[in-house]
């Protein structure tokens, strides 16, 4: 069996047959994958139409019929790329930005959206290589970029002197407030990187230099494992002691860094409760969900089970960092960009289980090694969080090595940096190599 990959033909014969069987959804992921193939290729376009058209899928099929009434029009493609990366799927989202770029390699913002793919997929001198021939560009963001990018590649000679000099070229107005954020954010990324003189290329090193923040597992002792998501985990299933473990690593942390709280509030859903539980009844204090009321009570933790549970409306006040306020996500997706990036994360994965959802497939020994899924744990939340709470804890002896990285820098954490009050956004873009798996 040859282990080449398909041309775009052999994904489209591929779709038709999917399309044929009534199976649209799936015939749209062959086309993707087509689509990463050769970008060009029409006969997916159609294809893509005919199944959106299906599954009601009106806006997207819109940019797809538009590429097919004008083929020789950049912007088409460009539309399409850009309608993926919304949604931060950038390995998607790249070869339709790709083939506009290619189409019209002087338009500085196709290059400043490929150079964000590329970086998003963990190729940051590329992302550099795209755009720095725009260095020049009267573009403020096009230059606040770049000294990001330098940053990343460990290019920081004259990154505070560019940094100064944007930030007194930006007009003092409402209208320019996010570009004076955001060459503030980079200026405290530089100024993180500065601290730690030689950063290595791992999660724990640049975790703490892009965000400021805390992550409380780091996955790989060996180097194959450490290449495939730089530290990063890719897909865990829990036990209920690698949970009470977590948390009992946060406290630890929280303690050594003064940070103990006197208010605890949780996101308002099943996981974050049990956890939220948990924690109380270690801390001794009772846990409510978060609201846009409890915005200004100081020393507090906020948790959530997933960080993406930040991006919505309802918690959009948490964007702004009160003193001694701690947010707190136990699981963040690395491949997902967020409007809020938590202060303390406990795990960056692609994908997790917690031992009381249920699903997390086993070989039954009983049934001749036949596979089944562990069932929900449908108890309270508090009688699941009786069982994580525990009452005595230390540190855990493959934390040791992360609470004293942190203590040593505590002064440069987001948590303990209060100058700028907004919490900024997560990228998946870092100079830490990861893989993606579809």
């Amino acid at each position: 069996m040859s282990d080449e990959m398909p041309n775009a033909e052999e994904y489209e014969q591929q779709a038709r047959l999917l399309m044929d069987e009534g199976k649209y959804n799936e015939a749209l992921r062959e086309t993707s994958d087509g689509f990463r193939t050769d970008a060009s290729y029409m006969p997916l376009y159609h294809l893509a139409v005919a199944c959106l058209r299906e599954i009601g899928g009106d806006e997207e099929r819109a940019l797809f019929e538009n590429v097919l009434e004008n083929p020789n029009e950049a912007q088409g493609y460009y539309k399409i790329g850009a309608h993926f990366i919304t949604y931060s799927d950038y390995d998607l989202g790249l070869p339709f930005i790709e083939k506009a770029f290619k189409m019209d390699p002087d338009n500085e913002y196709y290059a400043y959206d490929l150079s964000v793919c590329y970086g998003s997929r963990f190729d940051i001198q590329k992302a550099y290589d795209t755009l720095v021939r725009f260095e020049d560009s009267e573009d403020i963001a096009v230059r606040i970029r770049l000294a990001y990018l330098n940053i990343l590649l460990g290019q920081t000679e004259g990154v505070g002197e560019e940094l100064m000099k944007l930030a007194k070229e930006i007009p003092p107005s409402v209208d320019n407030y996010s570009s004076v954020l955001e060459v503030l954010k980079v200026d405290h990324m530089n100024m993180r990187q500065d601290a730690l003189e030689n950063p290595q290329v791992d999660i724990m090193d640049w975790h703490f230099i892009q965000y400021g923040g805390v992550l409380l597992n780091i996955f790989g002792e060996s180097d194959e494992e450490f290449e495939v998501a730089g530290g990063r985990f890719v897909a865990l299933w829990l036990s209920m002691e690698q949970v009470q473990r977590t948390l009992a690593n946060l406290l630890v942390l929280l303690k050594a860094l003064g940070k103990v709280p006197e208010n605890l509030f949780y996101i308002d859903d099943r996981d974050s409760e049990i956890l939220a539980r948990a924690l109380g009844q270690m801390l001794n204090l009772y846990p409510v969900p978060v609201e846009e009321k409890h915005t200004d009570i100081k020393k507090s933790l906020i948790v959530a089970a997933e960080a993406d549970s930040f991006q919505t409306e309802e918690y959009f006040f948490l964007k702004f960092q009160q003193e001694d306020q701690v947010l707190f996500a136990f699981n963040q997706n690395w491949l997902q960009d967020l409007s809020i990036c938590p202060d303390i994360t406990g795990f960056l994965t692609q994908s997790i289980g917690l031992p009381w959802q249920g699903g997390e497939l086993k070989m039954d020994t009983d049934e001749d090694g036949e596979v089944i899924s562990s069932p929900t744990d449908d108890r309270k939340p508090e009688v699941i969080a009786q069982e994580l709470a525990v009452e005595e804890y230390e540190i855990d002896e493959e934390f040791e090595e992360l609470l004293g990285f942190y203590t040593d820098f505590s002064e440069f954490l987001k948590i303990n940096h209060a100058q700028i009050k907004t919490r900024f956004e997560f990228a998946v873009e870092s100079p830490v190599p990861g893989s993606y798996f579809h």
